[in-house]
């Protein structure tokens, strides 16, 4: 990326507190010699991604930031349950090894669809989940670990109280710089 642009996306973060049963999973799995191929990513740049902007320059970085602020002022937290894995595109030639997220009132979804509306964004279906792996340098056949994983899937329920605006350093070692972050609407109880 040139300095004039910037690498960005807007995402829910897994917060550190909650990622240990996660972590202990992603080590079993690490060490199944049919997910070889895959390069696990770290704990740190675990997130839920609602819309990835591409390469923007500074001023539409501040633009998307006004937006994560106006979608957050109107999308209450909430706490989702892990929900399987899988592979994109396809879990017989993967390459993208996920953990799936449960959206049961599509709150996630209306955020997404939101987000990129408010950007001016192409719609496009979402399906919430965690990135734990890449494919190396083919894909990778997942089908194995998936069927394997319905009884190993770590129980885990992930606080959704914010979205921020991320820059994507890439590079040997990639690294996210938190750009914007907006707390979501506080949960109100009947």
């Amino acid at each position: 990326m040139t300095a004039d642009r910037w690498r960005c996306f807007v995402a829910v973060p897994v917060p550190e507190a909650v990622r240990a049963p996660i972590l202990d999973a992603v080590e079993r799995w690490r060490r199944r010699p049919d997910l070889a191929g895959l390069r696990w990513v770290s704990e740190e740049r675990w997130h839920l991604t609602l819309a990835f902007l591409g390469a923007i320059t500074p001023h539409a970085a501040a633009q998307a930031a006004a937006v994560v602020d106006e979608v957050a002022s109107r999308t209450t937290a909430q706490l989702v349950e892990v929900d399987g894995v899988g592979g994109f595109p396809s879990a017989g030639a993967a390459s993208v090894a996920w953990l799936g997220v449960r959206d049961p009132d599509g709150a996630l979804g209306g955020a997404a669809s939101a987000v990129g509306a408010g950007l001016g964004l192409e719609a496009t279906r979402f399906h919430p989940h965690v990135t734990l792996a890449r494919a190396r340098s083919r894909p990778v056949d997942l089908r194995p670990w998936i069927a394997q994983a319905r009884t190993d899937v770590p129980r885990a329920v992930l606080p959704i109280d914010r979205v921020e605006l991320i820059r994507s350093h890439l590079g040997a070692e990639p690294r996210y710089e938190t750009l914007h972050s907006a707390p979501l609407r506080a949960a109100t109880h009947a």
